[in-house]
């Protein structure tokens, strides 16, 4: 087996997997990692496919990790707010 053989099966198995993980995470997840997509369409989740295919690892680990959006905590926001 040639290297390129090699690298396109690693490609296609890292697509597969990440088809796989990308159906199951515009469908359930999304929602848990970005709470702004509550009550996106079908259309959007589309969009987003090829690009849960592709970084299928970090979106998992964020989907594991939940959440929602994080805070950001500058210098301004926190003299504004000293109890956040």
């Amino acid at each position: 087996m040639t290297i390129i053989a090699t690298l396109l099966l690693i490609l296609k198995v890292w697509l597969l997997v990440g088809f796989v993980f990308g159906i199951a995470f515009v469908g359930l997840g999304i929602t848990r990692v970005d709470t702004a997509t509550q009550g996106s369409s079908w259309r959007l989740r589309l969009i987003l496919l090829p690009g849960c295919m592709v970084f299928w690892p970090w979106l998992g680990w964020l989907w594991l990790r939940g959440g929602g959006a994080p805070v950001e905590c500058t210098y301004h926001r926190c003299a504004v707010r000293p109890e956040d």
